[in-house]
């Protein structure tokens, strides 16, 4: 999702922090972080927690964001790359749960996270709902759903027809999983403020030398 500009709508729609200054000449760093997507300011943020003397700059070719961590859709959602009824066929029932778990757990802490940093980025805990508009479909995630239950997986449901119309006021959904664990943000503003308080550098040219 880019404007005409080349830059993603939520980059052009959220305030941008300051621009920050290129790399000249040596900059001491016990760690450097390549890219200020969620990718490296999360380890930036982890690493500080973790060894909180540790000198850590995050280097940046373009702006925080700048590249897919600022065009994405904002979900937090669990959902299997391969579909649970694949996913289930490939590792088993234990492995699937335990999968399951391992993605819900990941929404919590990015709750957490926006919590305890008192990141602005309209964050909603809005649930997820997969719903179908073909009977083909409809048996397809009814079958996920079954499947669903009896692996044990917690925090999803199954709405019927009436259900699903009265939630979304529209006559083409015939039914669907309802799952709880999911949330919505705006990108360019989580990568906005988790930068806030982080070293930013741009870079054109990096060469590493060993700390004397």
């Amino acid at each position: 999702m880019e404007t005409g500009g080349g830059r993603s709508f939520w980059l052009e729609t959220t305030d941008t922090p300051p621009v920050r200054p290129r790399a000249e000449g040596r900059v001491p760093a016990d760690i450097a972080v390549i890219g200020a997507g969620f990718a490296g300011l999360s380890s930036a943020y982890h690493i500080k927690r973790l060894a909180g003397g540790a000198r850590v700059v995050v280097l940046e070719g373009e702006t925080v964001g700048h590249g897919a961590s600022g065009r994405n859709g904002g979900f937090s959602m669990t959902l299997f790359g391969a579909s649970l009824a694949v996913t289930y066929l490939l590792h088993g029932l234990a492995r699937t749960r335990e999968a399951y778990e391992y993605m819900v757990d990941a929404v919590e802490y990015v709750d957490r996270l926006v919590r305890d940093l008192g990141l602005q980025c309209d964050y909603e805990r809005s649930g997820f709902l997969r719903a179908a508009t073909t009977a083909g479909y409809l048996k397809r995630i009814r079958h996920e759903m079954e499947l669903a239950t009896r692996i044990g997986l917690p925090g999803v449901e199954w709405w019927d027809r009436d259900t699903t119309q009265q939630a979304v006021h529209s006559p083409l959904f015939l039914g669907g999983w309802v799952g709880a664990a999911q949330r919505a943000a705006a990108p360019g503003q989580i990568r906005a403020g988790a930068a806030a308080d982080r070293r930013a550098i741009r870079r054109d040219r990096l060469r590493t030398e060993p700390r004397p």
